[in-house]
């Protein structure tokens, strides 16, 4: 077939398959492109009008009077845009290949529920009830090649319909172009960090300055990362960690620019959900006086320690004017402070001692200081944090898979929560729960977490996160192991893993757009 062509197949029981040969190149565009002043021109121009409105015509009637046409798209590849195509008729039948993936046991449980995405105007509470239930579950085994035809057509008889769900309508593409960040790391630290910052950095006009250790591989991330639309410059410097991190005051004041209004400070594992979000928050401050906005820690023992201030991991965003007033007293602040261990607090100690400024609360800002089991925290079901931390090392969340689902709803139903109609929670993008004969509410959050060496109370994090409640005894958690992407679909797997020689089980959750 000519290379300025592509086709497709009519299958028309019982007779030959149909093929229709279009033209990649539209008339229509052809004809906007050239000269129209002249008769034969459009004459030209018009048969080929004619003869694309013909076939199209002829296809149109063909699908109204034949009922059972199917569209064959084999002839297009495997893949459009490197995303798998599946037919409806397979869209209830478990991906054994994938789950075999997962190093499940040889036979599991598995379930299946396929969410259809309305996006609405209307105010949506954090946590939304469902009338139907959480799926059924059947017998998989993952030793066979697959399931037989039989068990193939059960499957499809079977297929639950889908659940409607209402989420936001997403935002517009932020223009973070007011914005320029600075993180203090090393080159393998931010390396690992580049898929999290494509997320909330990639194409938002926001520029970032990171300040590594010398290295002769960070000109390459540099590179790779600018390919992935991240604004970033990698400097080098040889001072400790925490100089660097003070020093990202002058870096960033003297990186500034006419229409530069914010100067963010972060750790590499700081993780902005939606920067379209932030944006919108940092537009309730005025960016002309100077502001330092931030939040502080959810441990009351660590502020009792470190003090009053903006936690970095949570993120910190001070305005212009204040880090001219912070640059000019740059060298009396070095030296007054460089006692002390961590760079954000030296940063606060200079405002509070040179200046008359004093924290601005961002509580949707969070350090996450959450020792052990912070899934009480992301199963709340409270509004969407601005900025989440320590996911990286204190506790792994794969926050890139978590945040896929934005693709299809919007990054506004990352970590929403639905409720459905027999006590399961469906946490978007971590988890799926019952929490046994615990009451659950939609106020209080489990307390799930502890430090090394003691137990925690409620009363340590009053000014944050209270009220809690205890943690619940037999509760049962599917947590998000994998993601599939596959065109306008996004496909989340849950796993459980009970042990002791019982079946793994796992939920798949389907998300498309109506």
């Amino acid at each position: 077939m000519a290379s300025d062509a592509f086709s497709f197949v009519v299958k028309m029981p019982p007779s030959t398959p149909l093929f229709v040969e279009f033209p990649r190149k539209s008339p229509w565009a052809t004809i906007s492109k050239q000269p129209v002043h002249t008769y034969s021109s459009w004459q030209v121009h018009s048969k080929k009008i004619f003869r694309t409105a013909a076939v199209l015509i002829v296809i149109i009637v063909l699908f109204f009077h034949l009922g059972r046409i199917q569209v064959d798209l084999s002839r297009f590849g495997q893949t459009i845009s490197n995303s798998r195509i599946y037919s409806h008729s397979q869209s209830c039948r478990p991906d054994f290949g994938l789950l075999r993936e997962l190093n499940l046991t040889p036979s599991i449980q598995y379930g299946r529920t396929r969410m259809v995405v309305e996006h609405t105007r209307q105010r949506l509470n954090f946590t939304e009830s469902l009338d139907q239930q959480s799926p059924t579950f059947r017998s998989l085994d993952l030793v066979e090649d697959d399931e037989s035809p039989e068990e193939q057509r059960l499957a499809q008889a079977n297929c639950a319909a889908p659940i409607t769900v209402h989420v936001p309508l997403p935002k517009p593409c932020a223009d973070a172009s007011h914005i320029i960040f600075g993180v203090s790391t090393t080159v393998a630290r931010l390396e690992s960090s580049v898929s999290q910052m494509q997320h909330w950095l990639s194409h938002s006009g926001a520029r970032l300055i990171a300040v590594v250790e010398p290295s002769v591989t960070s000109g390459l991330l540099e590179t790779n990362m600018r390919n992935l639309g991240i604004d970033v410059t990698i400097r080098h410097s040889n001072e400790t960690f925490n100089d660097r991190y003070f020093a990202l005051t002058k870096v960033l004041y003297n990186a500034r620019r006419p229409n530069t209004r914010w100067a963010g400070i972060v750790d590499d594992d700081t993780f902005f959900l939606s920067m379209a979000a932030l944006v919108d928050r940092l537009a309730n401050h005025d960016h002309t006086e100077e502001k330092y906005i931030g939040s502080l820690t959810e441990d009351f023992r660590q502020i009792e320690h470190y003090g009053y201030m903006a936690y970095g991991g949570a993120g910190m965003f001070l305005s212009i004017p204040l880090l001219a007033k912070i640059n000019n007293v740059y060298p009396e602040c070095r030296e007054k402070y460089n006692h002390l261990k961590n760079g954000d607090g030296r940063i606060a100690q200079c405002i509070y001692h040179y200046t008359t400024t004093k924290l601005t609360w961002e509580p949707d800002l969070h350090q996450i200081d959450l020792y052990g089991d912070p899934s009480g925290f992301y199963e709340a079901g409270r509004r969407q944090p601005l900025s989440i931390h320590h996911w990286k090392h204190w506790y792994p969340i794969d926050v890139v898979k978590m945040s896929a689902v934005s693709a299809v709803c919007g990054e506004a139903c990352i970590l929403k929560r639905w409720k459905f109609a027999d006590g399961w929670y469906l946490t978007n993008g971590y988890s799926v729960v019952h929490y046994g004969e615990q009451r659950v509410d939609d106020v209080a959050m489990e307390l799930t977490w502890n430090r090394p060496d003691e137990q925690v109370t409620p009363e340590e994090y009053e000014h944050s996160l209270t009220p809690l409640r205890p943690k619940a005894e037999g509760k049962v958690t599917y947590r998000l192991e994998e993601v599939v992407q596959e065109g306008g679909v996004v496909r989340q797997f849950y796993v459980y893993r009970p042990g002791e020689g019982l079946e793994d089980r796992v939920m798949e959750v389907s998300w498309s757009r109506r």
